[in-house]
């Protein structure tokens, strides 16, 4: 790989190097004006001669060159790279810098340092190991950590990053994104509709019974909501503010229906909630009966008390039969 000419030129917040192994050539001006460049970590075992006007006349003076054990003499022996004032082997290196930046969006701790939406230096010793905490915001998630370029986001474990004896400058950046939010849709079709909804806003949905159902019950993230349809039957949720879930419930019956009023014709009300269904104002004793789509028997259960919960597995469709109703909910 070749660094071209002046191709970082003018960078004068760059205060760091790391050139890799593949570097073959640097050329006249690639960090010509970069005066702040205080430390380069050398990774060439096999270093060519460099034009001095490579680097600006400030970094040759004060910045430290740190090179690959057993290959100081052929740095020395190179032009561009003897002009280093300040050369030494990686093992003879005893302090190294820890470069942390983020984005907005959350925060991460280590040491004694917090950085959010900028970045923070520690100079570490040989050897030492620091622990990254990386928390998002509310809202957000960690969408990549990345340290010296390499992907390690699979790594974290509970937020945390260990960096491990650490012999190397090392520069980790952390980036965070707004969560995708989604509204389930479930309804007694095959599949469910995942809806990629915003955070804050609100959404309308009509709802609509096929022939020989009406709607039995609404239930929006487990709370029953079948009060708040209009005359339409349309539902407005309330601003979500995280993943969310509508299940809608309908009654089998002899004609279109074209309202919702459950309360007519009994008090019983069946929910669909996220962990199963809930039954309300049944009898005690009376016999709940669940069925699968194609009709097979998945359980009965008895009553036992005015609101009790039946727990069913989801991602499926169930037949639902109490007091002379038969309902459908996809759960």
């Amino acid at each position: 790989m070749n660094l071209g000419e002046n191709s970082f030129s003018g960078c004068t917040n760059l205060e760091s190097l790391i050139l890799g192994e593949s570097i073959i050539n640097i050329k006249k001006g690639t960090f010509d004006g970069c005066y702040r460049i205080s430390s380069i970590n050398s990774h060439i075992k096999e270093p060519l001669n460099m034009v001095k006007s490579a680097f600006a006349d400030e970094v040759y003076d004060l910045a430290t060159l740190v090179v690959p054990d057993g290959t100081m003499n052929k740095y020395l022996a190179c032009d561009g790279w003897k002009d280093f004032v300040n050369i030494m082997e990686d093992s003879q290196q005893e302090s190294f810098m820890l470069t942390v930046s983020c984005n907005e969006g959350g925060e991460v701790q280590f040491e004694s340092q917090i950085v959010r939406n900028g970045n923070g230096r520690l100079s570490v010793n040989r050897n030492q190991s620091v622990t990254l905490t990386i928390t998002a915001d509310e809202g957000y998630e960690v969408k990549k950590v990345t340290v010296n370029g390499e992907d390690v986001t699979d790594d974290l474990y509970y937020g945390a990053y260990t960096l491990a004896q650490i012999k190397e400058n090392k520069d980790v950046r952390v980036e965070f994104a707004k969560e995708v939010t989604y509204l389930s849709i479930r309804q007694a079709e095959g599949g469910c509709v995942k809806q990629r909804v915003e955070c804050g806003q609100t959404y309308e949905y009509c709802l609509e019974a096929e022939s020989g159902w009406l709607i039995h019950s609404v239930s929006f993230n487990d709370v029953i909501v079948t009060g708040l349809l209009d005359k339409n039957n349309i539902f407005a949720t309330p601003a979500i503010e995280g993943n969310s879930t509508l299940i809608v419930v309908y009654e089998k019956t002899g004609k279109q229906a074209t309202s919702v009023n459950p309360q007519k014709n009994s008090q019983v009300n069946i929910t669909g909630t996220t962990f199963g269904i809930r039954v309300s104002g049944a009898e005690p004793n009376e016999i709940v009966g669940v069925y699968s789509a194609d009709g097979k028997l998945v359980k009965t259960v008895k009553v036992i008390s005015t609101t009790m919960d039946i727990p069913l597995e989801p991602n499926r469709v169930y037949i639902i039969k109490v007091r002379q109703k038969v309902l459908k909910v996809k759960l």
